[in-house]
């Protein structure tokens, strides 16, 4: 299994909920979150770094653009898409 093997899932698995007749949003958001974390803590492992145990998204943006300058996702659609992550 891959790095993207898992976020992949996650995508797929929102790609058919939003197709699903009615959606379950909250399906879609909580996969969709969880696709861009496991595809942000996989660059960040590619970049040398070790993921800090964390579901915000903004977060692992910053640690990113820390060491990735080319990095760039608008941060208001980060800070959406946290809100949709497990909170413990």
């Amino acid at each position: 299994m891959n790095g993207l093997t898992r976020p992949r899932g996650d995508y797929l698995t929102a790609t058919r909920e939003a197709e699903a007749g009615p959606p379950n949003y909250d399906a879609v958001c909580f996969h969709a979150q969880q696709c861009i974390e496991k595809l942000l803590k996989a660059l960040l492992t590619v970049k040398g770094k070790t993921p800090p145990k964390t579901h915000d998204l903004t977060v692992l943006d910053s640690l990113l653009r820390s060491i990735c300058p080319e990095w760039h996702w608008p941060i208001e659609q980060l800070r959406l898409l946290s809100s949709a992550a497990v909170i413990f």
